[in-house]
């Protein structure tokens, strides 16, 4: 029923407007897309934790495989290879990565550098700790052990 007086705004009020779907549906979508973005964010921004197995190597194992002659002990970064220093090889994590790899077993701790990667024939995931690096987290007796590796922030102290 249409007002008797067309003038007359106060008679009856305009009915509401229904929003276009298409417009509600959008803005649902990109909402969603926010959230999700802000998610992954929050999940990236906690240091990250890989699970891995870890093995070691050292001089001596390198010769008895005959791989000694081939990388003439230098790392892949350039360094000469140590026993008694504290790095690891791996093809997870960049090189020159700070590292620290905790035993799942026992919840011992070492940080390392990674220096080196790991040879192509050994498959899966896995990281390769120094002779001293691994006798920190169990018995070198014990070869493979399961452990959870998270990259460590650098502070720069000073400047």
């Amino acid at each position: 029923m249409k007002p008797n007086n067309p003038y007359n705004y106060l008679e009856y009020p305009e009915e509401p407007k229904l929003p276009n779907l298409f417009w509600l549906f959008l803005g649902m979508i990109i909402m969603f897309i926010i959230i999700l973005t802000i998610w992954f964010n929050l999940e990236k921004a906690h240091a990250e934790e890989i699970k891995l197995t870890a093995s070691w190597y050292s001089v001596d194992s390198l010769k008895k495989d005959g791989q000694w002659k081939l990388t003439t002990g230098v790392c892949s970064d350039g360094s000469t290879f140590n026993d008694n220093n504290f790095t690891a090889a791996s093809r997870d994590f960049p090189l020159g990565t700070i590292v620290c790899v905790r035993n799942v077993k026992n919840g011992k701790k070492v940080v390392v550098k990674i220096t080196d990667r790991i040879n192509k024939r050994f498959k899966g995931k896995r990281i390769d700790l120094s002779k001293r690096a691994f006798s920190l987290l169990a018995s070198l007796s014990q070869g493979i052990i399961p452990v959870v590796v998270e990259e460590e922030e650098i502070k720069n102290e000073g400047n």
